[in-house]
């Protein structure tokens, strides 16, 4: 008796939770799982795969190449200088983080965004950092997403480029849709732009 009401206290308990109460534990458990995969980032000496876009940057086509090792990657840069690379790990054979960094021929900006994809594909979390001169600012944002590709929940932080100490935000650094601090992210694995590269065997 005593085992059946406490199944259903905790059962009323469960049911009586608010939605947010349920978002915010869902989001707390995307944190810990993006934590332990920057753990396995962090045991490697090298990402598991390595691909630049090796296009000029004016065109709007982008040409993906693969490379052996970091070492291979910047031999090619010495010659031809790559404005997008995204360094991927995988965890039992499959794609698990996938961090793109991005910057312009002038070096006034980079960008780095970070992916955590689920087992299934799905990407998790994604994290962009936009670190520019105009303004002398980081913007760190996060967004948290269900298997179904629904966002769950965003965040945002503005810190000063030199300090890094929290900084009041411009009205257009708050515009996340403005072409400049909006980032290119992607919500599965399959729909990484190289996926095609991706392949063990290549």
């Amino acid at each position: 008796m005593r085992t059946a009401a406490t199944l259903l206290c905790l059962l009323t308990l469960s049911l009586s939770a608010s939605p947010q109460a349920i978002r915010t534990t869902t989001v707390n458990q995307i944190d810990q799982y993006a934590k332990s995969i920057d753990r396995i980032a962090g045991r490697r000496k090298e990402p598991d795969l390595i691909i630049a876009d090796v296009s000029d940057y004016e065109t709007d086509q982008p040409k993906w190449q693969r490379f052996k090792s970091s070492a291979e990657l910047e031999t090619f840069r010495e010659t031809t200088e790559t404005y997008t690379i995204a360094n991927n790990w995988r965890a039992k054979g499959k794609i698990v983080a996938s961090l793109f960094t991005i910057f312009s021929p002038s070096g006034d900006w980079a960008q780095y965004v970070t992916h955590y994809f689920r087992p299934d594909g799905t990407a998790a979390k994604v994290t962009t950092e936009m670190r520019t001169f105009n303004g002398d600012y980081i913007i760190i944002r996060n967004m948290y997403f269900d298997v179904k590709g629904r966002l769950l929940k965003r965040t945002s932080k503005y810190l000063d480029l030199t300090s890094k100490k929290p900084k009041k935000p411009t009205a257009e650094m708050l515009d996340e849709n403005s072409e400049f601090y909006k980032a290119e992210y992607y919500k599965t694995v399959v729909a990484l732009p190289f996926h095609s590269l991706t392949k063990t065997n290549l």
